[in-house]
């Protein structure tokens, strides 16, 4: 993926972490891990890794339940997020 491409699909839904090593964001693409998209055109929640260059998809939930509002905390420790008016939490180490 290239930076112009990341870049389009970030768009507003994005947040990053303090050294920009770590973006969380939203999109509707269907192709963007090898995983199926169970939500069909809903919104899913993404992170990329700079140094790795992995898109790892967080949310893959059911028709109709897209995600908004990611946000990272500085360290990348704690990723932010709503769906269906629920906030949650979501860590990468577990």
């Amino acid at each position: 993926m290239t930076n112009g491409s990341l870049a389009l699909l970030f768009g507003a839904n994005a947040d990053m972490t303090g050294d920009g090593g770590t973006i969380v964001f939203t999109s509707r693409s269907e192709d963007m891990t090898p995983e199926l998209d169970r939500n069909g055109s809903g919104l899913d929640l993404f992170v990329w890794n700079r140094a790795t260059g992995h898109v790892h998809r967080v949310t893959n939930g059911p028709v109709g339940l897209s995600v908004s509002g990611p946000v990272i905390s500085g360290d990348g420790s704690v990723v932010l997020f709503f769906r269906h008016n629920t906030l949650f939490i979501w860590r990468p180490d577990g």
